[in-house]
């Protein structure tokens, strides 16, 4: 497909998106404000949305012992950025270092790279290849399959692990959504950036019934070279490519207080360079970034609601190939070496966690246990 018609059809994808939905709340999704089972704001009001980051427990943000930040799922709709890191750079005390478009670190209190913990869904995306600097895996979150971001900052070393010292970013993607009759839906949107000539778009389906739901799509982008300002021309090396797809399934068992929910999400990013280099040195590395995450979560309670468990079975398959090239002139036509490496990494994951209120929650416990 050319750059022209694929431009055409994100076209008719953003006029299908910004066309009139019938109204009441779309049952194929549950949009979240937080990780809890109680994936709602009040209103606007971050303050009463659900989170599970600083105590790894339900709780509100008012309730929360630690300082965590909610993206809702209303802001994650309604932001003009592109990629996950640019929507957290909206944060207040995150400072995100983006050397290169297909990139993006952020910096909590001061720390980047390793010394951040990053979360999808309460798993552990952060492995032992990681290197203590600016890192690009965040941008291997599809921004379309978000519910909601939790940012936790400050160290929460003593619940996650050594590398959660400066803070902690939990995605919770959208979920399917169920509804007393069987339904079935789907929808299409994209998006445009001019600085860049990018195109974005993204096909979804949901259906969902009596006490289960699916919901699966797929998201096709195509970044073009980043245009400066007045009498700066297009910046060589800086487009990319990204594909994605994403699955849930959701099986509600309300005699027994059971949720089931199995999900995979997959990324594909090709073609990113770093270009901080070029022009001093004439050096360019591209980065062909792979990620697959499969995972199945059972959460639950018990004695009337007083005590809560939920407990993650995941597996990731991740691959990182590298390449550094070295031009023989500022043309960039010219290349005078090139060195691929290539890292796999395969990591199986085990979580649990259980809490108990008692006392109208006067007086609480929450323990559990990872395994990667």
């Amino acid at each position: 497909m050319s750059r022209s018609s694929k431009m055409l059809a994100v076209v008719w994808a953003i006029l299908l998106a910004a066309s009139p939905a019938p109204a009441g709340e779309d049952p194929g999704e549950k949009k979240g404000g937080g990780g809890g089972d109680d994936d709602t704001c009040g209103g606007d009001e971050e303050t009463y949305c659900t989170v599970v980051t600083a105590s790894r427990a339900d709780e509100t943000v008012l309730e929360a012992p630690r300082s965590v930040e909610v993206i809702t799922g209303k802001a994650v709709e309604t932001t003009k950025a592109k990629t996950l890191p640019e929507l957290l750079a909206e944060v207040p005390g995150v400072l995100v270092q983006k050397t290169n478009p297909g990139g993006g670190s952020p910096m909590i209190r001061g720390l980047v790279g390793n010394k951040n913990l990053y979360l999808f869904d309460e798993i552990r995306l952060n492995n032992s290849t990681w290197r203590y600097g600016p890192v690009q895996y965040l941008n291997l979150v599809d921004p379309f399959v978000v519910g909601s971001v939790e940012v936790l900052k400050g160290p929460g070393s003593l619940q996650y692990g050594s590398d959660a010292l400066g803070g902690i970013i939990n995605v919770i993607p959208l979920e399917p959504g169920f509804s007393d009759q069987l339904f079935f839906g789907g929808g299409l949107a994209g998006k445009y950036s001019s600085a860049d000539n990018g195109m974005q778009g993204r096909l979804f389906l949901h259906q969902g019934g009596s006490g289960f739901g699916i919901r699966g799509g797929g998201t096709v982008k195509d970044f073009g070279n980043l245009v400066g300002g007045a009498g700066v021309d297009a910046q060589p090396f800086t487009g990319y490519e990204e594909s994605d797809a994403d699955l849930s399934f959701v099986k509600y068992f309300p005699a027994h207080g059971l949720k089931l929910k199995v999900a995979y999400f997959g990324t594909r990013i090709s073609d990113a360079g770093r270009t901080d280099t070029l022009y001093t040195k004439l050096r360019l590395r591209t980065y062909d970034n792979f990620h697959d995450l499969l995972y199945a979560r059972l959460t639950g309670d018990a004695l009337d609601e007083t005590v809560k468990y939920r407990f993650i079975l995941s597996y990731q398959h991740s691959v990182e190939r590298q390449r550094d090239l070295r031009f023989t002139s500022p043309a960039f036509h010219e290349v005078d070496r090139i060195q691929a490496t290539e890292t796999t990494i395969d990591t199986i994951g085990v979580t649990g966690t259980v809490s108990a209120d008692f006392f109208k929650k006067i007086f609480g416990i929450t323990g559990g246990f990872d395994l990667y």
